[in-house]
């Protein structure tokens, strides 16, 4: 049943064959329609109707509508079919987690109604093959580019006596697994995650001995600080295992070999903190008392630096970054500290730090905003900013969520 409600009408539609095709009936009183409504399971016959009359008094009419009067037929199994919860493109139903789902559902030519007690709809399963959407990357695996296969994230250790030439090869996991809960049929589906064969060459190589070894490094410090492990990005193939570290006394360390030797780096500063970029594994900043901040790509291999638009920020987050593009980045740094007017500003940089835009006075922090599932346009989405900002950019007002244009 439905009505018109974005003005007066004196009439009202319902349609018994799932909206194919729709009749009216003439109201007495013409209304404004307020609600329309039946029982919270939907197995009533009976609705009803509240409208607002056109008048000063505030009047309104309530309908009760009753298509008991219609006389049908109460269904019989014949009158049901199986209605399918989801549709493929091809407007075929479509298979979830290894099985087809569907409901019984009253044909839409059946001419009878469905007179009796709601029931909890039970979901009707078929089993469907596997098919490569019921796999996904295992563990240490992720999607290729072009999302047809899953690589090692890090190389495979082949078995014991296995790889003795370089040309040799080993049979390891496929780097694909059956999703966790799926029921797909396996016999005449896809077995992606059957294992194969992987060159030698691509495998972890085998230690030196197999004896484990120690190694013992002692700092002139009174703590550790801050300390953080720097993982390859997927593209890399290095064999590297990179830890920056932070002393109490601000002195900035780093290994390569997970531990096993250390190297001071940037010894004539004070690093106050480090920040590992949020997105990027290889990159991380140095912070220190000044504007120069100091920056690494490369997992510290090389150390860079710029110069920030204010000192580091004494309220929140001094850095923002952005998960698309590399070298944008959100700086919010303090301004009068300390004192009376101590507050932080925002400013945006599209070149890792070379050049500084303003962004807003008086924020507590800016977030860039891109998601890849955003409902927005790619333009609009990648180049959204919030920001948390004071109202009328004074500290004892209440803070306001602002977007960027």
């Amino acid at each position: 049943m439905a009505v018109y409600d974005e003005g007066p009408t004196d009439k009202i539609q319902y349609s018994i064959n799932h909206g194919k095709d729709w009749d009216s009936v003439e109201l007495e009183t013409k209304i404004r329609p307020r609600f329309l409504t039946t029982t919270t399971d939907s197995t009533s016959l009976k609705f009803l109707l509240v409208g607002a009359v056109d008048s000063l008094d505030g009047e309104h009419i309530f309908y009760v509508v009753d298509f008991n009067g219609l006389h049908e037929r109460m269904c019989k199994e014949k009158d049901f079919e199986k209605w399918p919860a989801r549709l493929n493109e091809k407007g075929d139903p479509d298979c979830l987690m290894g099985h087809k789902q569907f409901y019984r559902r009253r044909k839409s030519d059946a001419d009878c109604f469905i007179d009796e007690e709601f029931k909890n709809p039970e979901p009707i399963f078929e089993p469907c093959k596997c098919t490569s959407e019921d796999f996904e990357c295992d563990f240490n695996f992720f999607r290729s580019e072009d999302g047809k296969s899953c690589v090692p994230a890090s190389p495979l250790q082949p078995p014991k006596g296995k790889c003795k030439n370089a040309d040799d090869k080993f049979i390891g996991p496929s780097g694909w697994r059956l999703i966790p809960g799926n029921a797909c049929i396996r016999d005449g589906g896809e077995n992606l995650d059957k294992e194969k064969g992987w060159p030698c060459e691509q495998g972890a190589k085998a230690p030196s001995n197999e004896k484990i070894s120690k190694t013992k490094t002692a700092f002139n410090a009174g703590a550790f600080a801050q300390y953080f492990y720097l993982e390859r990005g997927r593209s890399n193939n290095g064999d590297d295992e990179t830890i920056v570290m932070r002393t109490v006394d601000d002195e900035l360390f780093v290994t390569h070999d997970h531990g096993k030797n250390w190297d001071r780096k940037l010894e004539d500063v004070k690093v106050k903190a480090i920040m590992p970029h949020h997105y990027l594994h290889d990159h991380a900043f140095f912070f220190t008392n000044s504007k120069e901040t100091y920056v690494t790509i490369n997992r510290a291999d090389t150390i860079q630096h710029f110069k920030a638009p204010l000192y580091i920020n004494v309220a929140g987050p001094t850095l923002a970054f952005h998960e698309k593009y590399k070298d944008w980045l959100i700086w919010t740094g303090s301004l009068n500290c300390p004192g009376n007017d101590c507050h932080s500003r925002a400013y945006i940089s599209k070149n890792r730090g070379a050049t500084w835009d303003l962004l807003l006075r008086y924020v507590r922090k800016c977030e860039f905003m891109m998601r890849e599932d955003r409902p927005y346009s790619d333009t609009y989405s990648d180049t959204l900013i919030f920001c948390e900002q004071f109202e009328d950019e004074d500290l004892k007002k209440d803070l306001a969520l602002v977007s960027s244009d």
